[in-house]
């Protein structure tokens, strides 16, 4: 409770500041040379209050992205073709997902990057302040299923720096859930519960029969006449436990 962080637009830019209750004072935070933040920026704080985490771009991106909005705007004729993987619109959105994780810290006023510049859908930081875990974009063309959308990995690195693994390949028609301490989640796929912590190689299903990969598809047997066919019973990860130890599904 002693700093408030936020935006202030400023000459035609929004610029992130930090207020101190204490003092009643605004600082700017320092940015690297050549960089701004981002315009879809999401604050969030370690937990002893020391760094602030923000996403941050180009200067060079920010003059890329304007240049291509004012193509798909002015005019008089815009040129595209069907071999182009995405459709224009769906193409300028995902620019924004373009960005830079960084820490400003408060002591000393430095700000270091944290994560390198990655298409990144969105960010989950465990409640201890140890690890970040993102979705790093990996949708390869206009999904015309699904509005808007698109198919990441779970990745997951120490703020301090390290080794970046990766906890899940793909989450292609799966929504995820997340524990409160920010190192579990969970997902249905196929009427079944998945389920994985940030340590984890991969996740374990927790409902129904694991289907081997290798075997040969089940061979269907003809329905007897009138027979009703059973339903089959499926499952949907509704809310994990702050711990991420316990699970509400319906």
């Amino acid at each position: 409770g002693k700093y408030l962080a936020f935006m202030v637009l400023n000459e035609g830019w929004y610029r992130p500041v930090v207020w101190e209750r204490e003092s009643g004072k605004m600082h700017p935070v320092n940015l690297p040379s050549g960089k701004i933040v981002a315009a879809n920026a999401e604050f969030e704080w370690a937990p002893d209050g020391a760094k602030l985490f923000l996403p941050l771009q180009t200067e060079e991106w920010r003059k890329k992205a304007s240049e291509r909005f004012q193509y798909e705007t002015r005019g008089p004729i815009v040129f595209h073709s069907n071999k182009e993987p995405f459709l224009a619109w769906d193409d300028v959105r995902r620019l924004s997902q373009t960005r830079t994780l960084a820490a400003y810290n408060l002591v000393s006023g430095a700000t270091r990057e944290v994560v390198p510049e990655k298409r990144i859908n969105s960010v989950t930081f465990t409640q201890d302040g140890a690890l970040v875990a993102y979705l790093e974009d990996i949708t390869e063309k206009t999904d015309y299923d699904v509005i808007s959308g698109t198919e990441s990995k779970v990745q997951v690195q120490p703020v301090i720096g390290g080794e970046t693994r990766t906890v899940l390949k793909s989450t292609k028609e799966r929504r995820l859930i997340w524990s409160r301490s920010g190192r579990h989640f969970a997902y249905a796929e196929k009427g079944n519960i998945f389920f994985a912590s940030l340590e984890d190689k991969e996740p374990r299903q927790l409902t129904g029969k694991k289907e081997d990969p290798k075997a040969a598809p089940p061979i269907e047997e003809a329905k007897k006449p009138g027979a009703e066919d059973k339903a089959k019973e499926s499952y949907n990860p509704v809310r994990l436990s702050p711990d991420g130890h316990r699970m509400v599904a319906s």
